[in-house]
């Protein structure tokens, strides 16, 4: 888009460490108020909008107070959707005796996707342009919602049924 490292390292010290902060506070508000489904729900769609505003960076170009609204919008989403999620991986637990060993198997698998996918997202973000590269993860958020969908419908058949 244009910034310099040294500007991206100034707002995601400046701004984003702050807002990250922030946002899991609200996600642990959020999962202490609603149901973990809820808070799933709420916490996916907010992240996934929250790629909206680096359409917009994408536009706008390197403009500084653009770039530390972006950053700012996404890592108080991703604080918010980390706490959530972490509220979930604990949630899903049962053994007490296998609880780090099962906790850190579903926090590995968790972050595979992302490792594997951020590998290869500056060269397709270089071929599409940085605005067509910001609208295409909003659309890789659905198949996420998708799945959420599909296991609260089971969770939910599931409850009924014991």
């Amino acid at each position: 888009i244009g910034f310099t490292k040294g500007d991206y390292a100034y707002v995601a010290n400046g701004v984003g460490f702050p807002t990250a902060l922030l946002g899991g506070v609200l996600g642990g508000v959020i999962a202490k108020y609603c149901s973990i489904q809820a808070s799933l729900w709420i916490a996916g769609i907010l992240q996934m909008v929250s790629n909206l505003v680096f359409v917009a960076l994408a536009y706008i170009g390197p403009e500084l107070p653009a770039l530390m609204g972006a950053v700012g919008v996404e890592n108080l989403t991703g604080g918010l959707g980390t706490v959530v999620f972490v509220a979930y991986l604990s949630s899903l637990c049962q053994a007490r005796e296998f609880t780090a060993t099962q906790y850190a198997l579903l926090s590995a698998l968790s972050a595979s996707g992302r490792t594997f996918l951020a590998a290869s997202s500056g060269y397709l973000a270089e071929a599409i342009g940085w605005g067509a590269f910001f609208i295409a993860t909003i659309f890789a958020a659905l198949p996420g919602l998708f799945m959420l969908w599909w296991l609260t419908r089971y969770a939910d058949k599931r409850t009924k049924r014991d």
